[in-house]
Formats: structure tokens, sequence, C-alpha cells
């Protein structure tokens, strides 16, 4: 037998995860049983592929065949490993500034975590309509990202959206998003005549 899927050392957040195997028919036609065993415990026997519903966690998938020939002769164990994590990453973002002025440096901050393992984040800004991304190639379970930019072409008061994402290695997303309102700093101009 060969397992399909999951592959070995997966990283995924599926849910109900699909089990799949392939064999070669049995020689005489008889019915192939398909084992499922789940950290060593059998977890289900089927004539064909199915699913698992896991929590998330780091498991071991053997699979072995038997036809129903009694007495019974299992085939040898194939086994991989995957891991089920279907929790994103927490972000949490700062900004330098509070209230900002046209050419402030702006900088954008991030703290990532994860329960196992990051693998990538994007920090996305829109100023004056010109879209902006940086992207970040992180590891681990904790990282750090940051963007310095100074603001330009705000004429009068603006809104920028700053957006920070981050994934982990099963492709969970986070984002977090944050308006910042540029203050309008331009003093109004008066005319005035007097009629003497």
């Amino acid at each position: 037998a060969t397992i399909v899927f999951p592959t070995n050392d997966l990283k995924t957040n599926l849910q109900p995860l699909p089990l799949n195997v392939t064999f070669a028919a049995d020689p005489d036609g008889d019915v192939i049983n398909i084992s499922y065993y789940i950290n060593g415990i059998l977890n289900q026997t089927q004539l064909g592929n199915t699913t698992f519903n896991a929590s998330d966690g780091v498991y071991i998938l053997n699979v072995s065949l038997h036809d129903n020939v009694i007495p019974l002769a299992y085939s040898a164990n194939v086994t991989v490993n995957f891991t089920v994590d279907t929790t994103a990453p927490g972000v949490n973002t700062t900004f330098n500034v509070t209230s900002p002025v046209q050419n402030d440096v702006i900088n954008f901050s991030g703290n990532i975590t994860d329960n196992l393992n990051l693998l990538s984040a994007n920090i996305t800004y829109n100023m004056s309509g010109a879209v902006t991304k940086a992207n970040y190639t992180i590891s681990g379970a904790r990282a750090q990202i940051h963007n310095i930019t100074t603001i330009t072409g705000c004429v009068e008061t603006c809104v920028i959206n700053f957006t920070m994402y981050a994934t982990d290695t099963s492709n969970n997303v986070k984002q977090n998003s944050t308006l910042l309102v540029v203050a309008d700093v331009t003093r109004p101009v008066v005319n005035t005549t007097f009629n003497v």
C-alpha cells in the first residue's frame, strides 16, 4: 500500500483530513480492508479512502491491508507523520506616531506569534492611491517585522490603510488592519477687502 494523502511531514489546516491510500488489486479478487491506525491505535477499517477528524496536534498514520480470508494476513504497515494546525497566528501592530502629518516618518511594526511555526508575513499600505507591499520570510513561533515609510502625497486630510498579514506553515492566515488619519495642516487663507 501507498499513502497518497497526507504526505509525510505535511502541515495542514484541513478538517476533516482526507486519508487516501492506493494499492494493487488482490490477485484472486478478494475485497481489501484498509485499517487506519492513528498514533498506534486503530481508528477505523474501511473498504476505501476515508477522513479523519482531528484536533490540532502531531500524528502518526499507519495503514495496513488485509482481505477477508481466514486466517487474516495483514500487509506490511506504511507510515506517514503529519501535523494538523487550525489555529491562525496572532498579529499585534503598533505605530510610532498617533496623529501623523504630511512628511512624518511612520514605523509600522508588528509582533507575530504562532502555536507551531510561522512561514511568511506581509505589510500592505495604500497611500494616495499607490499600494505598497513588503514581503517577509519568517520562521519559528515568534517574529517581529516593521516597515518605515514617509507620508507623502497627502493633500489636506487623507486616510492610509496599513495591513499586516501573517501565514503559518499550515496556511492559516491572520490579518490586522489599521486606518491612520493624516491631519490637515494647511492653514486657511483669508482674503478680505475693505469698503472705505
